[in-house]
């Protein structure tokens, strides 16, 4: 993997870039404060300024790339070959369906005691995040990444989660409320798209 270093880099900021993106590396689909927890809190190897010097410097010259959703900057190394990316690019959407997933027991538990407002924003926030997930699986195949079979798989346990959020608004007694305002609220947000 080769990387443009910039000319007003110093020498020991090539090291904290190299240490940047190995834990990158090591860490496929790292959350940028962990990221920053790990250089900086654990390791002690720069300061959080140099930390977000380094890493707006390994974005801006292509070495890595991040994803946003909503509040959180996942970081991945964008790679010169085709079958490092279709790993890094698998590992990438593993944390978020595992994250969907596991958030769907307590919320069928917890649903129905929610006020209605509440159950709107629970509803339009999650199914929201779903969507953005897929749209950038869809995103993945259309640019022909050649792992389409495990991102497939990652489409199929979204649509699932779909499902299952759908039945929970379904079968609880605001669903006249929730429904109509949940649906609203995706459509218009596909629409400003």
């Amino acid at each position: 993997m080769t990387y443009f270093e910039p000319k007003n880099l110093q020498n020991s900021d090539n090291h904290r870039i190299s240490d940047i993106t190995t834990e990158i590396i090591k860490n496929p689909g790292i959350h940028h404060n962990a990221l920053r927890k790990i250089v900086v809190d654990e390791k002690k190897k720069m300061a959080k300024k140099t930390f977000d010097k380094l890493t707006k410097i390994l974005r801006n010259n292509g070495t890595v790339g991040i994803i946003s959703q909503n509040d959180n900057k996942i970081h991945y190394v964008i790679s010169s070959s085709r079958n490092q990316s279709k790993i890094n690019f698998d590992k990438q959407f593993e944390p978020y369906v595992k994250s969907i997933e596991s958030k769907l027991p307590t919320l069928k538990k917890e649903y129905k005691l929610y006020p209605i407002q509440r159950k709107q924003s629970i509803m339009i926030t999650r199914l929201s995040n779903i969507f953005s997930v897929l749209v950038g699986i869809t995103f993945m195949k259309s640019i022909g990444n050649p792992s389409q079979e495990e991102l497939s798989k990652h489409e199929i346990r979204l649509r699932k989660c779909i499902r299952s959020h759908m039945d929970i608004m379904i079968h609880d007694q605001d669903r006249n409320f929730v429904v109509p305002v949940v649906q609203n609220a995706i459509l218009q947000g596909f629409a400003a798209t």
